[in-house]
């Protein structure tokens, strides 16, 4: 349809679309030739760019791999989306088309179907991404692609009455050629081997005058799919290093009067794992670390001796728990110690302008 504008046209007419993307030279050539069928759309969306990357080496001796001290790439993108309204759903299409003089091509097309009713919502998304090499990437790479990933996600969510509604949401999550970074004797980017993740997430809101609640669990899991081996915990665990399997948050919010509100959040997370090198013959290290609690409370006094000024205190990590920071892959270095308990108290006043 994207190649004859008489058939978009129809396509207009025939499904009464009211908002529509478009690539630059496509919308060209339909205000040539079919102006009309766009006197139809509420919305016209189309769009395109040129950019160059560029860099410049500014240390003596040093080139890039062009065998000079300044390095340009030129890219070339074009992007359109359309939103067609039916009795069944609402389907919303778009694509995007990347072309560099330096790497191949990328073409991300993207569908979603979406439906809502007075106590349900139901969305399903197919995507894909990209990422570019950076220059660095390319310079220190041979053969550097784009990085693509796929993904694949179906929601659903009921609202139970007038305060109180659960949503779930199930994805799938794919990367291939992943552009990774890499030391044997010389620091290097290579694509990786194809990896990714899939999993759930289940959540629910609770809102009155007075209290706020939002719940939610989240699980993911490398089984089933490949991935990059610096990345992996060990063998049999399902995940990746740093990141754990499940994940439960919870936020509490509670309206004391008109002035003050008091907010506590908190999170649990399973086991994670580190690898911080390696052993006399070769193989990893691997340290796993317990299950984790932290939690946070804020207070918030408005008002408090003028209008428009707001007292605020708090304690970061009440539990006063050894916080972690893992690398999310095998460098070879122990973990980052966060932060203990912390309190902090705040005082900010609103001048509203607006109101003058």
């Amino acid at each position: 349809t994207l190649l004859s504008p008489q058939c978009l046209a129809a396509a207009i007419e025939r499904h009464g679309i009211t908002t529509l993307f478009l690539t630059t030279a496509l919308f060209n050539q339909m205000v040539e030739q079919i102006p009309a069928a766009l006197g139809k759309l509420r919305y016209l969306l189309f769009g395109g760019e040129a950019y160059a990357d560029k860099g410049m080496n500014q240390i003596d001796g040093n080139v890039f791999n062009n065998g000079k001290s300044e390095i340009k790439y030129n890219n070339y993108a074009g992007f359109a989306q359309g939103m067609f309204r039916t009795p069944l759903a609402n389907f919303t299409v778009g694509a995007r088309y990347h072309y560099s003089d330096k790497y191949p091509s990328s073409f991300v097309p993207r569908l979603a179907v979406t439906k809502a009713s007075a106590k349900t919502h139901f969305k399903s998304l197919y995507s894909k991404a990209f990422r570019t090499p950076s220059i660095e990437n390319l310079n220190y790479g041979v053969n550097i692609k784009p990085e693509k990933t796929t993904t694949i996600e179906f929601e659903t969510g009921w609202s139970v009455n007038d305060f109180w509604s659960i949503t779930t949401n199930v994805f799938d999550i794919t990367t291939v050629d992943p552009i990774i970074y890499f030391y044997e004797n010389l620091d290097g980017y290579k694509n990786g081997p194809e990896n990714g993740t899939r999993g759930f997430e289940l959540s629910s809101i609770y809102r009155n005058k007075n209290v706020n609640v939002l719940a939610s669990y989240s699980f993911y899991s490398t089984g089933g799919k490949t991935s990059v081996d610096d990345y992996l915990a060990e063998e049999g665990k399902n995940y990746v290093l740093a990141f754990p399997n499940h994940k439960i948050s919870v936020t509490l919010t509670f309206n004391v009067s008109r002035r003050i509100n008091v907010c506590y959040v908190h999170h649990w997370m399973s086991e994670r794992q580190s690898c911080a090198g390696a052993d006399a013959d070769g193989n990893n290290i691997f340290t796993t670390y317990a299950p984790m609690h932290h939690g946070n409370i804020s207070c918030r006094i408005k008002n408090i001796f003028t209008s428009g000024m707001t007292l605020g205190f708090g304690v970061n990590n009440v539990l006063d728990n050894k916080i972690i920071y893992i690398q999310p892959y095998n460098g070879g270095h122990a973990p980052l110690p966060g932060l203990s308990r912390e309190y902090r108290i705040t005082l900010s006043y609103n001048l509203n302008f607006g109101n003058h």
